[in-house]
């Protein structure tokens, strides 16, 4: 169910695999700021872990960046996400809470859209998709190499953004 028209970044089919989502949605917002964009790929993640460990698929992200929009579907109405308690687990959702300028559920007919926007937009959004939407990933022969917007493979490995 996409609440905003059109998606400048859409991920569907098979699993979604957290670290390829945030390599991709990284690579579609090429002009963010380095600190904003992690805020967003927490998010992202902890959405995506959501999806994956408590609802049924099949599941679809779908990105926008005016605003900066990140919305992810499952089939599992009838589940809605409930925040957790600080703790080793179960945090994600108070993640969400917490970086998100607003976030919510969109329960519907054999689907359920959990979204966050970001309260921010893209410079020069509007105007397509950027040139990373394509998608940027590191080879891994250069520890330094960086994505459009400066971050670097190691910013995007999971480390310090699994929310499990």
């Amino acid at each position: 169910m996409n609440t905003t028209g059109v998606a400048d970044l859409r991920i569907s089919g098979g699993l979604l695999l957290p670290h390829e989502v945030r390599e991709r949605v990284a690579a579609a917002l090429p002009g963010a700021e380095r600190d904003r964009l992690l805020d967003l790929l927490m998010v992202v993640n902890a959405l995506v872990e959501n999806a994956l460990e408590h609802a049924e698929g099949p599941r679809e992200l779908r990105l926008t960046r005016s605003p900066v929009r990140v919305e992810v579907d499952d089939a599992s109405p009838q589940l809605l996400p409930v925040l957790g308690r600080p703790g080793r687990r179960h945090r994600g959702l108070l993640l969400v809470n917490r970086l998100a300028s607003r976030w919510g559920v969109l329960p519907s007919a054999g689907v359920k859209t959990v979204w966050a926007e970001a309260g921010w937009s893209l410079p020069g959004a509007g105007a397509g998709p950027g040139p990373g939407v394509t998608g940027w990933r590191s080879n891994g022969s250069d520890p330094n190499e960086s994505s459009p917007n400066g971050l670097t493979p190691g910013d995007l490995s999971g480390e310090g953004l699994h929310l499990d």
